[in-house]
């Protein structure tokens, strides 16, 4: 007896029992319509007993596991396309594909799913070339939000995830350098205010807000101006009456 007829003898019996107890597991299942453990289940068994597929009541629960197994992958693979998870879609709808061929409904969806998301990949790839523009420009804000748009439509975009972490430090400093002035603004220090406001517009010159604020305080200066020289003018002109 050759050592290797011998491995295979003593392997055998276990593999045997093993089979066993998973397609009891799996008609388990099978009964509390746990249909893909059931799946599962057979499908180990098989590996481990080939010779289950010439079995007609094997066939026939391994089957009916499978396709129902298949409508709940359908089922889910609808309902992430319908939230715009496509990604999810697709595996899900191949699931039910490989588990059902003669689905032709999961068919169609996952046809669908993979056209949609062939039109997201390149919508995201268009919004991350917009990003790229607005950061060549220092345009922080439109560039943070079309790198956002581009993850958006395509989460396993690396390059716009790279680039949004790149920015949010700049968004960030930005942010805190105009809500600094804008303490200034508050307190009506025009300028201290119009300082700090050119520190922001320094870090992203396309802060729009910031160029408004500016606006509005040489407006306040140009209006202080204004008065101080009328308020003198008037003074003079009562000095000279007293007189």
């Amino acid at each position: 007896m050759s050592k290797k007829f011998y491995i295979l003898l003593m392997i055998c019996p276990f593999l045997f029992n093993c089979a066993l107890e998973q397609i009891t597991r799996g008609n388990d299942y099978l009964q509390s319509r746990d249909f893909c453990k059931a799946t599962e289940e057979f499908k180990e068994a098989i590996a481990l007993k080939p010779k289950l597929l010439l079995e007609a009541e094997f066939v026939k629960n391994n089957t009916i596991a499978k396709r129902e197994c298949a409508k709940i992958y359908y089922q889910k693979g609808i309902e992430l396309s319908q939230k715009g998870s496509l990604i999810e879609a697709i595996d899900a709808l191949n699931k039910s594909v490989e588990l059902d061929a003669n689905n032709a409904n999961a068919r169609e969806a996952l046809d669908i799913a993979k056209k949609n998301k062939s039109q997201n990949d390149q919508a995201a790839e268009t919004a991350y070339q917009e990003g790229l523009r607005y950061f060549q420009n220092k345009d922080w804000i439109n560039a943070l939000n079309a790198y956002k748009r581009a993850i958006e439509l395509n989460p396993n975009h690396i390059s716009a995830r790279a680039k949004l972490a790149e920015i949010e430090p700049e968004v960030s400093k930005a942010e805190a350098l105009y809500n600094e002035a804008m303490l200034c603004f508050v307190k009506k220090q025009w300028d201290e205010a119009l300082q700090g406001f050119d520190k922001v517009l320094s870090t992203s010159p396309h802060h729009n807000n910031t160029k408004l604020k500016v606006g509005e305080v040489k407006k306040e200066q140009a209006d202080a101006r204004d008065c101080y020289g009328k308020g003198k003018e008037l003074h003079r002109s009562n000095s000279s009456a007293l007189a």
